[in-house]
């Protein structure tokens, strides 16, 4: 009977044993699921792109970190519960944040060209014009900032051959190489309101599960914006 007891006091107490075990790796758990911190989103942007982090901000659950690189300032979207970089988006090129104002373009564009400026759009950190001289239609891109002419195409001949590009697909594909090392999936040339641009996918290096979209102007080569898909 002794023997009957001690075998069940023994079998208690290892059940309460393993019963703490339990309950200290799932205490142990939530604990170490706790949001990211502040300096924990610097570190990941920083480790990710070795730039300088000039601000972190949360929205949403989702940090916003500011981060200076060589080719220009960045809004890093950071999952605050994952520390997946979600999106990036440049918000000022490397020459800053001066720029020309219309009459200056209007200006740039008359010295390079005669006739009359029909259209002025500006896109990103270019304005797009079209000028007619007696009715020879001509598009012209000009850099906002700086006031170079980065592309003048007949406006006809562009109209009917709108292959035409600045950029030809392995140009593309570099350049977003260049931003988002990977495998590249797909690439795809799009167009709205006549200004082209390439989307090219890229499936990450370090994690199969993920794949970016490198937006790009066909005509500058810029990289507009960087969308992540989980």
């Amino acid at each position: 009977m002794d023997k009957i007891n001690k075998r069940r006091a023994t079998i208690a107490g290892l059940l309460f044993i393993l019963l703490a075990i339990i309950v200290w790796q799932v205490w142990s758990f939530s604990t170490s699921a706790e949001p990211l911190s502040k300096e924990d989103a610097k570190r990941i942007a920083q480790e990710k792109y070795d730039g300088n982090v000039l601000e972190v901000n949360v929205v949403n659950d989702v940090y916003s970190v500011i981060l200076k690189l060589d080719t220009g300032t960045y809004d890093l979207r950071i999952d605050r519960s994952s520390g997946d970089v979600m999106e990036i988006i440049r918000i000022m090129s490397e020459e800053g944040t001066h720029e020309l104002s219309v009459n200056d373009i209007k200006e740039k564009i008359s010295q390079k060209m005669n006739g009359k400026i029909e259209k002025l759009v500006k896109n990103g950190d270019a304005y797009d014009a079209i000028v007619d001289n007696d009715g020879k239609k001509t598009s012209i891109t000009v850099n906002s900032q700086t006031g170079e002419v980065l592309s003048i195409k007949d406006q006809e001949q562009e109209d009917a051959n709108q292959s035409e590009k600045k950029l030809t697909e392995a140009e593309a594909i570099k350049i977003a190489l260049a931003t988002v090392q990977g495998k590249v999936d797909d690439v795809d040339l799009e167009e709205s309101n006549g200004l082209y641009y390439y989307l090219v996918e890229i499936e990450l290096e370090d994690d199969d599960d993920r794949e970016a979209t490198v937006h790009i102007n066909a005509i500058t080569g810029e990289v507009v914006t960087i969308t992540w898909d989980d």
